[in-house]
């Protein structure tokens, strides 16, 4: 059987300045994010790729067998895909290096933040992905969220408007 992989829009629509949202599996659905060990060296990752390629990481949330990220387009030269690309595979060959082990599941999902869309409310979406799954009550409460752009209370506040 083929492996079926997201449909992608046209390669021009994730070049330049832009917001997205991003969901990437882990291999088999496996909880690999329960463990520090892998938190760490995806957030490492994410953030080094990102200053790399010029993105902001405005939100990122690391559930249990997934990760979400809102990001942010910087330049003219940004380009998602080739991000997407390079953070999986610098985060897959290090944990690779690590444990022997697969990390991601081919592809990931994207979606291209349209003006009409509010970028909080996907933030706010992207935060209380761990109170859907019963993780926690609030998402002020999921030790694994950030953003490389705001701190934890300023997250947390500007995305629901809550002071810690």
């Amino acid at each position: 059987m083929a492996k079926r992989h997201p449909p992608r829009l046209h390669a021009s629509v994730y070049r330049g300045p832009a917001q997205y949202f991003l969901t990437m599996c882990c291999y088999r659905r496996r909880k690999l994010f329960d463990g520090a060990a892998a938190r760490g060296l995806v957030e490492s990752e994410l953030c080094r790729t990102s200053e790399a390629m010029q993105f902001a990481i405005i939100a990122y949330c690391l559930m249990p067998d997934h990760l979400h990220v809102v990001c942010e387009a910087l330049s003219d030269e940004s380009d998602l895909q080739a991000f997407a690309q390079l953070f999986k595979q610098r985060a897959a060959y290090a944990w690779k290096q690590k444990t022997g082990e697969l990390l991601w599941q081919p592809s990931y999902y994207d979606h291209v933040l349209r003006d009409s869309e509010s970028t909080r409310s996907v933030v706010r979406y992207t935060l209380e992905n761990p109170v859907r799954a019963r993780l926690v009550d609030e998402p002020r409460q999921y030790p694994h969220i950030g953003s490389f752009v705001y701190s934890h209370d300023e997250l947390i506040e500007w995305a629901f408007g809550w002071n810690p």
